[in-house]
């Protein structure tokens, strides 16, 4: 009894609040085109989030088919469209929402919204968080090796201490995101944003680096061997005590970057904007 007040108040908070219609996804069913409005989309993403479980999730779409506002027909495409990412297994991981010890491992999540997720010591290894949305997002010690997020949005996500070994990161949006002490071995960071970021001592060892703007940053004491450093925005960055043996800074710009301390042996410095640089 308890649960079905529930479920029936949950839905008449939703219809509540979409008395204009709004239709944001579309499938196809059979030959007919079909609109999914957008609240169901929004009940998605709260049970992706943890905000309500799996059974609140499946008995709120059983309560609107039974009411008549979802036709039985294609109520299963809904579920599966408005969680594309998800299979419907209950013993699939990819459905865990133990926060924030959960192992989503090659789970597919591009495009989620997991703005302030607490994922921390989580194994994401392998995991698809291409255009997702994880600003402000906590990842400290995380696993995300070989993880693909290509053109996510990470501003002000908390990664310190993450390993991103082999990860994806090209064309990132992490302004103001925290990499203190995360391993970054053999990542592909080009064309990211982590302009005002912090990544004191962190690994990135044969880093793609590559147009990455790093103007701002905090890199103290990071460790910088072997990677493509080409064309990446080094203005006023602190790389006090840095590691760029082997590094390759050709093009790069490090207008007022403070580079005491730091360890230039066998890098190509044939940078911009520095006293340092080979004209």
């Amino acid at each position: 009894m308890k649960m079905q007040v529930k479920i029936t108040l949950f839905v008449i908070i939703l219809l509540s609040v979409s008395s204009i219609p709004n239709f944001a996804l579309k499938f196809i069913y059979g030959e007919e085109e079909h609109n999914i409005p957008s609240w169901i989309s929004h009940v998605s993403r709260w049970n992706l989030q943890g905000k309500i479980n799996n059974s609140e999730y499946e008995n709120a779409i059983k309560f609107l088919l039974k009411q008549g506002f979802i036709q039985r027909e294609y109520a299963e495409e809904i579920l599966e469209r408005a969680q594309p990412n998800l299979t419907q297994d209950a013993d699939d991981k990819c459905w865990a929402r133990n926060f924030p010890i959960v192992n989503w491992s090659n789970c597919n999540f591009a495009e989620v919204d997991l703005n302030h997720a607490n994922l921390h010591n989580a194994n994401l290894s392998g995991v698809n968080l291409e255009h997702a949305n994880i600003s402000k997002a906590y990842f400290f010690r995380t696993n995300l090796v070989e993880a693909h997020l290509q053109n996510a949005n990470m501003i002000q996500t908390q990664s310190a201490e993450a390993n991103l070994s082999g990860a994806n990161l090209t064309n990132v949006n992490g302004k103001f995101v925290n990499f203190n002490a995360a391993i970054f071995v053999g990542a592909d960071l080009s064309g990211a944003n982590f302009q005002n970021g912090a990544f004191m001592g962190a690994n990135l060892t044969n880093a793609e680096l590559s147009a990455v703007n790093f103007s701002y940053t905090d890199m103290t004491a990071a460790d910088f061997t072997g990677a493509n450093l080409s064309g990446a925005d080094l203005s006023e960055a602190l790389l006090k005590g840095a590691i760029l043996h082997n590094a390759n800074l050709t093009g790069a710009n490090l207008h007022d970057a403070d580079i005491k301390g730091d360890d230039l042996s066998g890098a190509d410095l044939h940078c911009l904007n520095h006293p340092m640089c080979i004209k």
